[in-house]
């Protein structure tokens, strides 16, 4: 017995070696990579099963102990922080692939599985999945899917949320429940047409239930790739005209493109590799990269959507649109889970790296980027603006991105200046914070319907009255 009645119960539960009060290995779990205050926990505890999940939620119940699940240690907006302290859950050994069903086309996953072990395995029989842009390979896959991440393939799959088909969840007062589909039929290929109770899971940052298993779709994967690249050449306090965005969604309108995503001149120069200062932007430079991922079954078919959506560039051009065709030949070699966040954490030395995403209308995009420009300008920060474009609409990604030195106090406070600033131009533009630190979510609630508000606080007092699961997130 150690002399610590939760240590002991907890190590009851999850076994000896899954628990920790070791203050280097709780410091590990005090902090993310961006901004957002650290905060230790009091415990890690680590669960390989589900029975053990529904223990340590009723432990937390009976002690009164604040609970915070994390998979992977790569997450952002500071929403696996244990602002309160108490017990990290860490998931990572819960990491099973239980189904891939090759007949209905779903998977089903434990949330300790990682983006590249998952992808890796599609790929052995010819499928695929929408993976999180940014995390590395090591990063779970479920965080992303529930927190209404962004993947590669946007532009076809859309947000990841919307390819969840069923779900298991421990809820907050230990009881397991299934959600979808797979809570009548023993498939999980769907969510509808039952009630769709997911909303009271998705989109809440682990506040209303732990996961235990998602069901996602799988797509065959396409054995032809290729790539339309195009620059906005546009000045600087100029960066995106609304002709340009109309042609943004013209392209969108066509439905071809698996993906169409945006960078700024500083984000693919961060992403070649280049370190901070960098040097002024070329005048023949664009300001804005954009290109269309594009996927085919066959030669022929990769060969016809590539001829039409150039045709739309050229169109572009001859209308007068800052627009010229550019070298896209080193991002067709792109493939995911990226390589590419070591880069963009270490620009400016100290491994920071922060960001507020949105989903924002493209309509919006011009004022948004212009502003963007304005703060990282105003800081003396490099701007790093990744755009993207779902599927089906004329909405998408407008993300800012803020690499910074950990060890330098002035560019910590900097870039929680950037941040905040940043979520202003967002609802400006009519757009919403996606990932939201608890900062994030104030300014949301502000701007937004009462009632909506007051809903949520009834829906997480009423799922979890003790308020023990992972307490300071949403501004709840």
């Amino acid at each position: 017995m150690s002399g610590d009645r939760v240590y002991d119960l907890l190590e009851g539960i999850v076994g000896e070696g899954n628990v920790s009060r070791e203050p280097h290995i709780l410091e590990c779990y005090a902090r993310d990579s961006t901004t957002n205050p650290p905060s230790q926990p009091d415990y890690v505890a680590m669960a390989t099963r589900v029975e053990q999940i529904q223990e340590l939620v009723r432990l937390a119940n009976r002690e009164g102990v604040p609970l915070v699940p994390v998979v992977g240690m790569s997450s952002t907006g500071g929403l696996t922080i244990p602002v309160e302290g108490g017990i990290v859950v860490d998931l990572h050994k819960m990491d099973r692939i239980i189904e891939i069903n090759e007949d209905i086309d779903y998977a089903v996953i434990e949330p300790g599985v990682t983006i590249g072990r998952l992808d890796a395995e599609l790929k052995k029989r010819g499928y695929w999945v929408s993976l999180p842009v940014g995390p590395p390979g090591s990063a779970g896959l479920v965080p992303g899917y529930i927190l209404h991440g962004y993947g590669h393939l946007g532009g076809k799959f859309g947000i990841n949320s919307e390819q969840i088909t069923g779900m298991e969840v421990v809820m907050p007062d230990g009881e397991l429940v299934r959600l979808g589909g797979c809570a009548v039929s023993p498939y999980w290929f769907h969510r509808t047409p039952i009630p769709d109770l997911m909303g009271l899971i998705l989109g809440w940052q682990g506040t209303t239930g732990i996961v235990t298993k998602l069901g996602i779709n799988i797509y065959p994967r396409p054995g032809f790739k290729d790539m339309v690249g195009w620059g906005m050449f546009t000045p600087h306090e100029e960066p995106l005209p609304e002709s340009s965005a109309r042609f943004l969604m013209k392209v969108a309108r066509l439905g071809l493109a698996h993906d169409i995503s945006g960078h700024s001149w500083g984000a693919v120069q961060i992403g070649r590799g280049l370190k901070y200062p960098l040097p002024p932007k070329p005048r023949e430079e664009p300001e804005l990269y954009f290109s269309a991922t594009l996927y085919g079954f066959s030669r022929e078919e990769l060969a016809m959507k590539k001829k039409i959506l150039e045709s739309l560039v050229r169109e572009g051009i001859e209308e007068g649109l800052p627009v010229a065709c550019t070298d896209v030949t080193e991002r067709v070699k792109v493939e995911m889970p990226t390589r590419y966040a070591l880069k963009y954490s270490d620009h400016r030395g100290g491994g920071g790296l922060d960001y507020i995403g949105s989903i924002t209308p493209i309509i919006n995009w011009p004022q948004g980027i212009k502003r963007l420009n304005e703060i990282f300008d105003r800081h003396g920060f490099t701007p790093y603006i990744r755009l993207a474009i779902y599927r089906g609409t004329l909405q998408g990604m407008m993300r800012a991105l803020m690499p910074y030195n950990r060890g330098d106090e002035k560019d910590v406070e900097a870039v929680r200046k950037i941040a905040r600033e940043v979520v202003q131009v967002v609802l400006d533009c009519g757009g919403l914070v996606y990932k939201a630190p608890s900062f994030a979510c104030e300014e949301m609630w502000k701007r937004g319907d009462p009632n909506f508000l007051e809903l949520m606080r009834r829906v997480k007092q009423t799922l979890d009255p003790k308020r023990i699961m992972n307490p300071g997130r949403l501004a709840l």
